[in-house]
């Protein structure tokens, strides 16, 4: 199994694993966001527009097939 150093994430429930599927800044988005981090806030802390959060939050709900925070959060966190 390949790691992309810190990105790996398997969630030993379920068994997914969101290594080799999300782009750093994704994964970053991702895990701001799984813990309910406003679309604001992670632009700020990321230094990027809330545009482009969004933008990588929908690459991150197409490349998970999930279409919501809750579903983030179970997928990376749980």
């Amino acid at each position: 199994m390949h790691l992309r150093n810190w990105i790996f994430v398997h969630n030993a429930l379920t068994g997914n694993t969101v290594s080799d599927k999300l782009t750093p800044t994704e994964f970053n988005v991702a895990m701001l966001a799984a813990r309910n981090t406003t679309n604001d806030d992670i632009a700020t802390m990321l230094n990027i527009s809330v545009n482009s959060v969004r933008s990588h939050l929908r690459s991150v709900y197409n490349k998970l097939n999930i279409n919501s925070r809750k579903q983030l959060y179970d997928f990376v966190i749980r």
